[in-house]
């Protein structure tokens, strides 16, 4: 993580409690708003996406703009990374969503403890302070700006947006 840390303040926002699912991507896909995946296997499943068995289990393989897409489709957009971090931290400074300790296999799907992708909400002891589920471990998650190292060095104390190109595009 960045140093020194930097208080910021950020503006009341809401957040899915769970990473989308395939049942919910399938939905904005069916609307004609979203693409499928760019694969429809999961790491060791090559029945995954289209499966109901695996409705509550989280979409892979989707791009930023799809991401993105599926987020305003259901009235809303992709969280800045400040909002990420503050969903998955609150308000202390916690390495964590669970704490300052590192993860064992009742708080996060990390280090390939299953292997692949597990259904959604099924480590409720590894929980953000606010309740959101799975903000560390099973999928990797999209944010709405770049990533740049040093954005927060001057950007605005209060509702960061982080860097709004690339720094490789400068």
């Amino acid at each position: 993580s960045a140093m020194p840390t930097r208080q910021v303040f950020i503006s009341g926002f809401w957040i899915y409690q769970t990473e989308v699912t395939n049942a919910m991507y399938r939905r904005c896909e069916a609307s004609g708003t979203c693409s499928a995946p760019d694969q429809i296997s999961s790491i060791t499943r090559s029945r995954y996406y289209r499966y109901t068995e695996f409705d509550h289990y989280p979409v892979l393989q989707v791009t930023w703009v799809d991401a993105e897409a599926y987020c305003r489709w259901a009235g809303g957009g992709l969280p800045y990374e400040a909002e990420w971090e503050k969903a998955a931290r609150g308000e202390d400074t916690r390495l964590f969503p669970w704490g300052n300790y590192v993860s064992t296999d009742s708080l996060a799907n990390t280090d390939n403890f299953v292997g692949d992708v597990v259904q959604v909400g099924s480590y409720p002891q590894g929980q953000s302070p606010y309740g959101v589920q799975d903000m560390a471990g099973n999928v990797s998650e999209w944010v709405y700006d770049w990533y740049w190292d040093d954005a927060y060095a001057t950007s605005s104390d209060a509702d960061p947006t982080g860097a709004v190109s690339s720094p490789l595009d400068l």
